[in-house]
């Protein structure tokens, strides 16, 4: 991210840099609530303030709210450098999104060389039938865990310790050991000590993608909506057509087994379809989900007040049904609602691609 190219090639961007009498002011349009840089209230990031200096450009971040951010996409009235949401459609049919086709070779010559022409070659489909370049990936290139002596996010399934401590700690090596213990924790706590209903996995959206974090089950990453690349191999599969490859289908696959196990008894969660994040959060907090996607840490901070001692919150269960990895290649970027394009209207289109 982040004035586009600093990310896919830093070294065409020295040579680029402009004069400190003309820096331009250079805007970048994200979001107030999921902000793919940083939040609004934060501090900035003292990459901008090094990419302001590599560049020659003074940078302005805008967070926005989900209705300027619509009202931005009806005008055309956007920022230099705009994120997208899960949008690319309505961005392409309004006609806001600039054209780098024609930009590229020279300004960015190495998007078009060694492996990131694949990744040039699959975003430039998302354009109108093949023609122009519409959206640049974000962190495309190796993860950066892997250069700070790290790896992967940590893998394994996430549950109400306090209820499974109850339980024994059985041993969790697969999705259908997490169900079952999913299961027996509601058979005991069908309602929370407040007197909320229970359910047996929350989760904050239904994409493939927030799934995917599940045990770090999937071994290729999401981007694009439709493509995905295998973390190992970086073959390239259809994301829709590929099960065997494909967060959203395997995504599908476990609320199916969840509904399944839990329509009859009320442990499924109906509203998991509707709910806003707020209302998720708020059942988070409660701790009326035994399991989740990614962890929360509410409950405890609430609970560990009144006892030091408490169990009461959310904990990873390690698990061999995980995939662990350091230094991979993302290809196609890291997801497909992390994406950014340059405004067509934008004054500073050149300065924009450095």
């Amino acid at each position: 991210m982040s004035v586009l190219a600093a990310l896919l090639l830093l070294p065409a961007a020295c040579s680029a840099c402009l004069a400190e009498e003309d820096r331009p002011v250079l805007t970048i349009g994200d979001f107030n609530d999921r902000s793919a840089f940083y939040r609004e209230g934060e501090d900035q990031p003292g990459i901008l303030r090094y990419l302001e200096d590599l560049l020659g450009v003074d940078i302005r971040y805008i967070h926005m709210s989900s209705e300027e951010y619509d009202a931005a996409l009806s005008s055309g009235n956007l920022p230099d450098i705009v994120a997208t949401r899960n949008n690319l459609s309505t961005i392409l049919e309004n006609g806001v999104a600039l054209d780098v086709d024609p930009y590229l070779e020279e300004y960015v010559p190495n998007f078009l060389q060694g492996a990131a022409r694949l990744t040039y070659d699959v975003y430039k489909q998302l354009g109108d039938e093949g023609d122009g370049f519409y959206f640049f990936p974000v962190r495309i290139g190796y993860n950066g865990v892997g250069f700070s002596n790290g790896c992967s996010y940590p893998g394994g399934y996430i549950l109400r310790w306090d209820y499974y401590a109850e339980l024994g700690y059985p041993p969790i090596d697969n999705e259908d050991d997490y169900l079952d213990v999913l299961m027996r924790m509601h058979e005991n706590h069908p309602f929370t000590q407040d007197g909320y209903p229970t359910y047996l996995f929350g989760t904050a959206n239904m994409s493939g993608y927030a799934m995917a974090f599940r045990a770090g089950v999937s071994v290729d990453y999401w981007a694009a909506y439709k493509y995905q690349n295998d973390i190992f191999t970086n073959e390239v599969y259809d994301g829709y057509t590929e099960p065997a490859h494909s967060m959203w289908w395997t995504s599908m696959a476990w609320y199916n087994k969840l509904y399944r196990a839990g329509r009859a008894d009320g442990s499924f969660d109906m509203e998991i379809f509707t709910q806003t994040s707020a209302q998720f959060e708020a059942k988070c907090s409660r701790g009326q989900y035994l399991g989740l996607h990614n962890n929360k840490s509410e409950l405890y901070n609430e609970s560990v007040k009144a006892d030091a001692d408490t169990l009461t919150g959310y904990a990873m269960v390690p698990s061999a049904d995980t995939n662990l990895y350091t230094n991979v290649y993302q290809l196609l970027g890291n997801g497909s609602a992390y994406m950014w394009f340059i405004s067509a209207n934008s004054a500073h289109k050149e300065a924009a691609l450095l």
